[in-house]
């Protein structure tokens, strides 16, 4: 996850839509690794996954605040 490329989107953002800021944000996005069977399961399938669908929406609507 690239904390940077959030700060980047929103300030895309802010410049078209300008203060009025967004109505609604959709954090509408995450990732599901899947393997065969459990024992394939990596301990980095793990914190990819949450990385992406827990602190990617966090922090995307970090920079919206």
């Amino acid at each position: 996850m690239n904390i940077e490329s959030f700060e980047k989107f929103g300030s895309e953002v802010k410049s078209a839509v300008g203060d009025d800021g967004l109505n609604v944000l959709i954090n509408n996005a995450g990732i599901l690794r899947r393997r065969s069977n459990l024992q394939e399961v990596t301990p980095d399938d793990y914190l990819d996954t949450l990385k992406t669908n827990l602190l990617g929406p966090i922090f995307l609507t970090k920079v919206g605040k």
